[in-house]
């Protein structure tokens, strides 16, 4: 899944694997530009969920259904409206339970928080200078979440930590600091890998954009990919693939075995999701 502001509209699309067959499957006019999307784990091949922003101050579930047919939307379902904030670091539990996003507070800090996929109270995690927040891939014994912190003042340096939670997923503790690359950059994006708990990582800014790699959870050895450069990277279900985009927004997919590249979109995008 995958958006792209092509023509007068802002679109949500979906595509195969390697980019074939893309069908909108949401639109809206350029002005307030389309958010983040996230695959709800358990979409199988005849259909499934997806959450997305409608807009940058919302956040909705498509439900989708794929055949002979092709790709048929169902239903599209509001789940959180604050127009007035922006809304960003969409993304989905490893269950498909629960949404964890990023409401910004207007003097550059942001508060955590989560909802339940159908709706419900809403927990607040904590605040701070958070870029990006994401879940880890399981929920036990407590949920654990990642995030990059911001640049500058009192952010201090980028970096990523993780955040424990407790089981109504207020604040339990902190890592700390795991990985700090850099310190010219203006952001750090994140995305926890699939099978393994580690963190994929790529930099925005300064003399190390563009540079990607993982490191465990825990902290550790990063493991870089020197010959890619990219943003936004992002695993397939098994993790053999890593999808990611250049800095002309064309999306790519890196085997990991062979460590061959192959060009995905044919536009360009501006966020992505791989069905989990």
């Amino acid at each position: 899944a995958y958006t792209s502001n092509q023509g007068s509209a802002w679109s949500v699309y979906l595509a195969n694997a390697d980019g074939t067959n893309p069908v909108a499957v949401y639109s809206r006019r350029k002005g307030g530009g389309v958010g983040r999307v996230d695959f709800v784990p358990g979409s199988g091949p005849a259909g499934g969920q997806l959450v997305f922003q409608p807009t940058l101050g919302s956040i909705s579930v498509l439900t989708y259904t794929a055949g002979t047919g092709g790709i048929k939307v169902t239903n599209i379902r509001a789940l959180v409206t604050e127009q007035s904030l922006l809304l960003t670091s969409v993304d989905v539990s490893p269950d498909g339970l629960y949404v964890l996003y990023k409401v910004g507070n207007g003097d550059n800090t942001s508060t955590l928080k989560v909802i339940p996929i159908g709706g419900g109270p809403v927990a607040n995690i904590s605040t701070g200078y958070f870029v990006e927040a994401v879940w880890s891939r399981d929920m036990a014994p407590n949920p654990r979440i990642a995030v990059s912190i911001g640049f500058g003042g009192n952010a201090g340096l980028p970096r990523i930590e993780t955040i424990t939670l407790n089981s109504d997923f207020s604040f339990l503790s902190t890592s700390g600091p795991i990985y700090a690359p850099c310190t010219d950059c203006t952001s750090i994006a994140i995305e926890f890998a699939r099978t393994e708990d580690d963190i994929l990582f790529s930099v925005a800014g300064g003399a190390s954009s563009g540079s990607m790699g993982n490191i465990p959870a825990i902290g550790g050895a990063v493991v870089p990919y020197n010959g890619v450069s990219g943003f936004s990277p992002c695993f397939n279900a098994n993790d053999t693939r890593m999808y990611y985009k250049n800095g002309s927004s064309v999306l790519y997919a890196l085997d990991l075995a062979t460590q061959l590249s192959t060009t995905v979109s044919v536009g360009s995008v501006n966020v992505f999701d791989v069905r989990p």
